[in-house]
């Protein structure tokens, strides 16, 4: 059969259902196969319940499924909590120690992991071993590239002992039940990526020219700092783990000023304390790019799940009004692209640029083409100082763009104040001036209009309904039109990674007569509420999840058939 299974993995905080999926992931992803993994933790260090959910399959696969095909519970509360969801002819692949479960049934495959993992390696900590090896062994492949990885991730004399591990307990998994028969991989030209959002951003900062990178470490945001300080002798980038979020965004601010191309990235919590800061970046018309990473709130909130409630506090975060831009990349592979493209129109138009990410998107892996650089260009937009001209940082101009040095250039004294000021930087108080100043910044807005990209559009021409989403929901959005138009239902999907400016173009080529259907990851509909006021079209209903939880294909045609059915809103 054509391969396209969901594998979940479930245990406590430490028990290494990390490390199984990384190695499952890993171990598909390098056959050639496509992978979508999501994570769902609890925010404790250890303990609490916790599962790492693998989709593969032959084709590429943009979100997590609905139902499970192999469960994988390392604790008993894995199986009271999950075994709903695996399919009638599933597999619950447990230890032999808890095959005693009350609600055993003929899915269940007890194998003696622990036992192998002290009879082989001498300590239980091999049983994670012995699971993956007999997760392959179940699908019908081969051990020796899980092995090779297994030399790979820890190093050669522990890598031994679990290859030696998890030989054994392929023979055994493929002694107990038949493997399934599934295709082989499609051809792989060239070996893809296995990555998480998040890494997907840092790669995008280093092949845009980031060269100054501070933050505060925050869940979900914490990866791309870490990452980066990684990188950072490599690419003579300056990573900075500031003392706190304040102290971050200024860092990053005053190396921009210095014509550094430079971000900062954290949470909704830690956004909060920058916007003070951010408001000086509007003012003084310095260019910087910063990531929130959404996840649950308001204050702490859940800080290891995800969340889209954030668009409009970005949109207006700072007292005052200034053009900004506000991107949220849409799949792993687009916020690579996006990344590029938030540092230069951050530069080009003199703005801060805010890139909108969540949990799900930030830490979920998934399988790309390895990036295309020919498709990176990195727009530089400084100036130079005419023969015998005099310098004015912020002098007017028609489209509000002012001239940008270098400070330290010959012939130019580069002024600024987080006062108003005039052309030359310097405070000024009277009327006039402060009026000519304000409508010099936010004359940037046509153009920064005219530069944003369209919403992705699939579907139905002629749909009946429109199913429009942002960021992280595009995948679940895919497939849940995919499965309605398969039962015959008229469907389209909008999904927009350009979120702010908003304008008409929306709603470009719309389907005559096609209500509209916001699908979001809050409660409110923020989305919804920011197309009604800028473009006076408002939704017919409202899909919302705001349990913490990512959307799913499933998840969507559930609601949207109840509104089909019954009418109204759909929230959870």
């Amino acid at each position: 059969m054509v391969l396209d299974l969901t594998i979940k993995i479930t245990g406590e905080a430490g028990q290494g259902l990390q490390s199984i999926g990384q190695l499952l992931g890993k171990y598909f992803a390098r056959r050639g196969y496509y992978v979508f993994a999501n994570q769902d933790n609890e925010s404790r260090i250890r303990g609490g319940h916790n599962f790492f959910q693998l989709r593969v399959a032959g084709a590429p696969a943009g979100a997590a499924a609905d139902a499970v095909d192999m469960l994988v519970p390392l604790d008993r509360a894995g199986v009271d909590l999950h075994l709903d969801e695996v399919t009638p002819g599933g597999v619950v692949l447990v230890d032999s120690a808890m095959d005693a479960h009350p609600r055993r049934d003929a899915r269940f495959l007890a194998l003696p992991l622990m036992q192998l993992a002290m009879e082989q390696g001498g300590n239980k900590i091999y049983a994670n071993a012995a699971a993956t090896a007999a997760v392959l062994a179940l699908l019908g492949q081969t051990v020796e590239p899980l092995e090779e990885l297994l030399q790979e991730t820890f190093g050669p004399e522990a890598g031994r002992i679990n290859a030696r591990v998890a030989a054994a307990a392929h023979a055994l998994a493929r002694q107990s039940r038949p493997a399934l028969s599934v295709d082989p991989p499609p051809p792989m030209p060239a070996p893809r990526l296995f990555i998480n959002g998040h890494e997907a951003v840092a790669l995008g900062a280093l092949a845009a020219g980031c060269k100054f990178m501070a933050a505060y470490p925050m869940s979900p945001s914490t990866p791309m700092i870490t990452f980066l300080s990684g990188q950072a002798e490599k690419f003579g980038l300056v990573v900075e783990q500031a003392e706190d979020e304040i102290a971050a965004v200024n860092m990053a601010i005053g190396a921009a000023y210095t014509g550094v191309r430079a971000m900062t990235a954290t949470s909704g919590g830690g956004f909060s304390l920058m916007v003070e800061a951010l408001g000086l970046a509007g003012m003084t018309e310095t260019p910087v790019v910063a990531v929130n990473a959404q996840r649950p709130g308001p204050a702490t909130g859940l800080p290891t799940r995800t969340e889209q409630g954030d668009l409009e506090f970005v949109i207006h975060a700072a007292q005052g009004e200034f053009p900004r831009f506000v991107l949220a990349p849409r799949t792993i592979e687009e916020a690579f692209y996006l990344t590029v493209r938030a540092f230069n129109l951050a530069e080009r138009f003199q703005v801060p640029v805010i890139i909108l990410t969540d949990q799900h998107l930030g830490e979920s892996y998934t399988t790309v083409e390895r990036f295309d650089l020919s498709r990176v260009t990195v727009e530089r937009h400084l100036s130079s100082i005419p023969a015998g001209g005099t310098y004015r940082r912020y002098r007017y101009t028609p489209d509000g763009i002012s001239p940008r040095v270098v400070p330290g250039t010959p012939g130019a004294a580069v002024t600024l104040d987080s006062d108003e000021h005039g052309e030359d930087g310097r405070i000024i108080e009277d009327a006039a001036t402060r009026r000519r100043m304000v409508e010099k910044r936010l004359g940037k807005q046509p153009a920064m209009t005219a530069a944003l990209q369209p919403p992705e559009i699939a579907g139905d021409p002629g749909a009946r309904w429109v199913l429009l989403g942002w960021g992280s929901t595009r995948g679940a959005l895919a497939g849940a039109c995919a499965i309605l138009q398969r039962r015959g239902e008229r469907v389209q999907m909008r999904c927009l990674c350009d979120l702010w400016p908003l304008d008409g173009r929306v709603l470009a080529d719309w389907p005559a007569g096609a209500g509209l259907i916001v699908v979001e990851g809050n409660y409110t509909g923020q989305l919804a509420r920011l197309l009604a006021a800028q473009t006076g079209r408002r939704a017919e209903h409202l899909i919302n999840r705001y349990d913490g939880r990512p959307f799913t294909p499933g998840y969507i045609v559930e609601r949207f058939e109840k509104i089909t059915r019954e009418g109204g809103a759909a929230n959870d």
